[in-house]
């Protein structure tokens, strides 16, 4: 009888655990809307005359450039200033980035297709009227034609968020701000709350920069940027309360580049399976298995009795295809490969490290994250054909960054959740979202 009571006791637990859970996720907003690649048909930024080898070369490229804008905006350390500059003298906001998500600003709403960054922690886009403003083929919003347009005042809260990057003359006197890039460009403005529309769904009071001054390059066919970075301003932190923190983005893979990718919000936005912890913008790795039947190992761990476990601390960045990885684990993982392809790279070219003239016989890794997460990645995620080349789209860097791009993470749902602080993985195919 007894253990029939605590098994009623831990049924009942459980169920009402489940009834807690299910409340919660009732009360999220649930919508979804899209992510369009930069270099696909729907993109103002599409060149017909482009071809998939070009695509790659441009991307790669640019995956460079973001390490360097990854850096400037301080995210990783940088412990030579030199070697920044080196990479990239041009590095702005309007080059380093994938993908595009559609929003609309203002009453009446004035679509703006903007820069989708996880990176970032800001909304701006380009606002009349303009004190000097770059030319673009988008329509300009302009806050003098909209109903719900209103200024911050410096000593109100939301201007107070913006530490170091606000400018203010008095009190009560409006908020500026200014975001400075690594290539000496800067966007500023006025910090103001306004109407937003994603999806079908209309948000109002959101903290939104009317960037009307702009000094540097920029792409004339963007708008602006939608920051899903944990601060205060970014998208995701505002449109908390309502979704819950939650959402979860699904990219299709690039041989399908002109396919829309899924991004969901709230309760469509959950992601079952194990989860790993996010603090700040960082996860935790903490090895990668080279999984091979006769040649299973596990790159990043010492092994000793005591097994002392590798970590780095590592940022999932969808403005990058390319990936990043420490040097000396880099080193370990291409010396493994080559124990398990049993082929030495033939080639370095460009700036990847390690090429085959012929199509080798790729084994699956696995990122090994805290807590048991994991994304499996066969070699439709790990190497790309380039000129006749096939390239380990990871290479080493210098300082030590861990960067996961665009491409490990392509045929994944990869799922936020920045009020518990975690980032959860389910392989699917992204296509058919």
């Amino acid at each position: 009888m007894v253990s029939i009571a605590i098994n009623y006791l831990l049924i009942l637990v459980v169920v009402l655990q489940l009834s807690v859970y299910a409340s919660n996720t009732s009360k999220l907003i649930s919508f979804s809307t899209y992510l369009i690649h930069r270099d696909s048909l729907e993109s103002p930024l599409y060149d017909s005359s482009t071809n998939k080898t070009n695509f790659l070369e441009r991307a790669i490229l640019r995956s460079s450039s973001r390490l360097s804008h990854l850096k400037s905006i301080s995210k990783f350390p940088n412990d030579d200033p030199k070697e920044i500059n080196s990479i990239d003298s041009t590095v702005s906001v309007s080059t380093v980035y994938e993908y595009l998500i559609e929003i609309s600003i203002g009453t009446p709403p004035i679509k703006q297709l903007v820069i989708f960054d996880t990176g970032s922690d800001n909304v701006w886009t380009q606002c009349l009227p303009c004190v000097n403003c770059f030319r673009q083929t988008q329509p300009k919003f302009n806050s003098k034609r909209s109903r719900s347009y209103n200024i911050l005042t410096c000593g109100g809260k939301e201007c107070g968020k913006l530490g170091n990057d606000k400018t203010c003359e008095w009190r009560y006197g409006k908020c500026t701000y200014t975001l400075k890039y690594l290539d000496n460009s800067s966007s500023s403005g006025d910090l103001a709350m306004e109407t937003f529309k994603l999806g079908n769904n209309f948000f109002r009071k959101m903290v939104y920069g009317c960037s009307n001054n702009n000094i540097g390059e920029y792409h004339h066919t963007i708008a602006g940027i939608a920051g899903f970075g944990p601060g205060p301003h970014s998208l995701i932190s505002q449109l908390s309360d309502m979704v819950g923190g939650k959402f979860a983005y699904c990219l299709v893979h690039y041989s399908k580049i002109n396919t829309r990718s899924k991004i969901s919000f709230g309760a469509s936005a959950i992601v079952s399976g194990r989860s790993t912890p996010l603090v700040s913008e960082y996860i935790t790795l903490e090895g990668i298995s080279v999984e091979n039947m006769a040649f299973p190992v596990m790159v990043g761990h010492q092994r000793t009795y005591t097994r002392i476990p590798f970590r780095s601390q590592a940022i999932l960045d969808t403005g990058a295809l390319q990936s990043y990885l420490p040097t000396d684990l880099y080193q370990q993982l291409e010396n493994f490969l080559i124990n398990v392809i049993k082929l030495y790279p033939t080639i370095k070219y460009g700036i990847f490290q390690n090429c085959y003239r012929f199509y080798p016989n790729f084994p699956t890794l696995i990122l090994h994250f805290s807590r048991g997460a994991e994304l499996i990645l066969t070699r439709r995620n790990t190497i790309i054909n380039n000129k006749g080349l096939w390239c380990l789209v990871i290479n080493p860097s210098f300082n030590g960054e861990t960067i996961i791009g665009s491409l490990l993470q392509m045929d994944y749902m990869i799922g936020y959740d920045l009020k518990n602080g975690s980032v959860s993985f389910r392989a699917t195919n992204c296509s058919d979202h």
